[in-house]
């Protein structure tokens, strides 16, 4: 029966769309384009914790050119504020949460969105959150989808991982958990889950 749901932030709670977000601080589109291989040119590093996140963007800024240095800035600052919430998912949460399911944060994200976990209200729900780079762990390794299991003492089989990137589903499932990878199909990831709750 399942007791605990995991979900993902980025593409599952919120929206996460890269060109969305530098749209939102870079208007001119040729600007926009030039600098966005520079912001994200080794983002995966400081999702998993191996470079801090203050230094990245300081060295991001250096690599831009002068004219979009305040813009870089601000976007190191608040990018994280930039997509909107995924409403059928807070529903959700809120209906699994009244039916007794532990709901719980799994995410790679870097050290500046764990700080900042207060800026998102749908969060307080949760029962355990773990963000990748306060861990020095990231999906799709299998470590962190043990260290999730273990700090929160729940069994991979009572629990369900939903994520918007395949790979970590199936990372998940090679560790026992039930999986749905998402796209907006809520109804199917609504099956499922009355599925596993018989």
């Amino acid at each position: 029966m399942l007791k605990n749901a995991i979900f993902d932030f980025g593409g599952v709670v919120y929206a996460y769309n890269t060109d969305d977000i530098t749209r939102a601080f870079f208007p001119n589109e040729s600007e926009r384009l030039q600098v966005k291989p520079i912001l994200y040119r080794n983002w995966q590093s400081i999702d998993e914790g191996a470079i801090d996140y203050a230094e990245y963007a300081e060295s991001t800024v250096q690599r831009v050119p002068e004219s979009l240095r305040e813009a870089t800035r601000h976007f190191f600052r608040d990018w994280l504020h930039v997509e909107p919430p995924k409403p059928e998912i807070w529903a959700l949460i809120a209906e699994l949460k009244a039916r007794g399911v532990n709901v719980y944060l799994l995410s790679n994200a870097p050290t500046y969105f764990a700080e900042r976990l207060g800026d998102y209200p749908i969060l307080k729900l949760m029962d355990g959150i773990v963000v990748s780079g306060a861990i020095q762990k990231s999906k799709p390794n299998a470590d962190i989808f043990e260290y999730t299991l273990n700090k929160f003492g729940l069994n991979a089989e009572e629990s369900i991982f939903i994520d918007d990137n395949s790979p970590n589903v199936e990372a998940a499932e090679k560790c026992g958990l039930h999986g749905f990878t998402y796209h907006g199909e809520i109804e199917s990831l609504r099956a499922k889950i009355e599925a596993l709750m018989k």
